[in-house]
């Protein structure tokens, strides 16, 4: 079954929390080595703003399969503040959230 607005824009959405979630771990364990890092929303806001000039304007001119959307801008967005306000947090706590 295909449901065209999350075949879409769920990429879109998911890849602020994963790509933001990966580069958050790789921060507090090998560059600051400081488990109470946290991003700032200014780096979400990087994120999204970031993602949507890669994949919505530098991209489409090369690449034919990718498409430029305004609604791709909302779906960064979205992800990166879900992100920030529920994925952003410091690696003691996810450690101890299971004790």
């Amino acid at each position: 079954m295909v449901i065209p607005f999350l075949n879409s824009y769920l990429d879109d959405f998911l890849s602020g929390p994963i790509v933001m979630g990966i580069a958050l771990f790789v921060q507090q364990q090998f560059t600051f080595r400081n488990k109470d890092y946290r991003f700032s929303p200014y780096h979400s806001l990087f994120f999204a703003l970031w993602f949507y000039v890669l994949f919505e304007w530098i991209f489409p001119p090369y690449f034919s399969y990718a498409v430029s959307d305004i609604w791709d801008l909302a779906a960064y967005a979205a992800g990166a503040f879900v992100f920030h306000k529920y994925g952003n947090l410091s690696a003691g706590k996810l450690l101890l959230a299971g004790k």
